[in-house]
């Protein structure tokens, strides 16, 4: 049973559950910019772009971990994340991060760029978006 003052979260990938458990609070960047989720929270059912979920969880630490996209969904007492692709934090690779961006960089940034653009675009988000979440991950660490 959750307590009042708790949310319980399932985190789900395509590779099955990333994470599942009491949480206090969560931070997801949705469609329209980032949620802030606790517990009495309104029901909400939002697409996800390429982004992160913060957790504040039960005992205090705090876990980040990427999303590509997908949907969350948060009910009275729970939550829950169905996204494309899901990694934790610690699991990312930042030298294939920084190559990945820098590619659809150029990808982008080419004479032409119509071919290939809207692919490269997605590439460049999701791999933002991993620096995003292993810069945030290195910041925590440095706090505790």
């Amino acid at each position: 049973m959750v307590q009042a003052n708790l949310l319980y979260l399932n985190v789900v990938s395509v590779d099955g559950s990333i994470f599942s458990g009491e949480v206090f609070s969560l931070q997801v960047t949705g469609q329209q910019g980032e949620l802030g989720i606790y517990p009495g929270h309104a029901p909400l059912l939002t697409s996800i772009i390429p982004g992160l979920v913060k957790l504040s969880c039960e005992d205090g630490s705090e876990q980040v971990i990427y999303l590509s996209g997908g949907i969350v969904e948060v009910q009275a007492a729970t939550v829950t994340i169905l996204a494309d692709v899901a990694i934790r934090g610690e699991d990312l690779d930042q030298a294939a991060a920084e190559k990945a961006k820098s590619k659809a960089q150029k990808i982008i940034n080419a004479p032409n760029a119509q071919e290939g653009y809207a692919e490269a675009a997605f590439q460049l988000a999701n791999a933002v978006a991993q620096l995003r979440v292993m810069k945030l991950l290195h910041q925590l660490k440095k706090r505790h």
